[in-house]
């Protein structure tokens, strides 16, 4: 199947939907607060977190769960998950993806049930050695991205771990290649594009980390704005599974230049398989 894509929102276009299947509306599921909510909304705007596997990762899987209900949707341009969390808590978007539920967000946030839920690994540098276990690796310092939940995770299993924090993933590759730091943290679903950089043939994947630190996705709304929360709630129980299991094995994958040298990223194919089979569905 091919990716699934959408038009890029970097300028907060409107989405076209005359060419979208039937609404969902024709099914019932809405109650007719929520009806009258799709029909007479502004037009949602979604947080276009920067995803490494394309730039309109954020965009599409909204889209993918949610276009059928009838709302129409807009953008951000690209921002970095920690820009992304405080333009949505500060009101310049409606719709943020790939959000983990905590205590605290939801103290104003509503979550949906999760989308996905996904490994995460730690990826150094390719002469580092395999580990086991964080114990292992403690006296390490980690370039992690501004706002990524899994820092509090971990560091409340591991205080002796430190982190310093950058604005993107190509901020935590140089510090990795650099040697400012030992290594990041990411999900499966990054580490695959994350071999795409031309620093790739210097990294590899030297550990995953246990379940509790799985990167769990759900559609964030503020608690401010129920019904959208309820429509992309019963949106996500309507879509069916394999559109969403099929955009992010698309978007795992590495692509090369015609003129690479095939057989020096032979670890990279290993990688990549390796990413689609571990991607787990909520």
């Amino acid at each position: 199947m091919p990716f699934i894509s959408v038009t890029a929102f970097a300028q907060e276009k409107e989405s076209d939907n005359s060419s979208t299947s039937p609404s969902l509306l024709n099914t019932e599921i809405f109650t007719e607060e929520e009806k009258v909510f799709i029909r007479t909304a502004k037009p949602i705007k979604i947080c276009n977190v920067i995803q490494q596997a394309s730039d309109e990762a954020s965009i599409d899987i909204v889209k993918i769960i949610a276009e059928k209900s009838g709302l129409k949707f807009t953008s951000t341009p690209l921002l970095s998950w920690g820009d992304s969390l405080e333009a949505f808590v500060n009101g310049r978007c409606d719709i943020l993806p790939w959000a983990t539920k905590t205590e605290e967000r939801s103290k104003t946030m509503n979550f949906t049930r999760p989308y996905v839920r996904i490994k995460r690994v730690v990826i150094s540098k390719k002469e580092e050695p395999y580990f086991r276990d964080l114990y292992e690796v403690e006296d390490k310092v980690f370039a992690m991205l501004r706002g990524n939940y899994s820092v509090a995770q971990i560091h409340k299993n591991h205080p002796s771990i430190q982190f310093v924090y950058v604005e993107t993933v190509e901020d935590e590759l140089e510090y990795i290649v650099s040697n400012k730091a030992y290594g990041t943290i990411v999900s499966l679903y990054s580490a695959a594009s994350l071999f795409n950089n031309e620093v790739a043939d210097q990294l590899k994947v030297v550990g995953i980390l246990p379940p509790e630190y799985d990167d769990i996705a759900s559609l964030a709304t503020m608690k401010s704005n129920p019904l959208l929360h309820s429509i992309l709630e019963k949106s996500l129980i309507a879509t069916n599974p394999q559109l969403i299991d099929e955009f992010m094995s698309e978007g795992a994958v590495v692509s090369h230049s015609p003129d690479v040298d095939y057989e020096k990223y032979w670890n990279v194919t290993v990688i990549v398989a390796f990413a689609l089979t571990l991607l787990i569905w909520w």
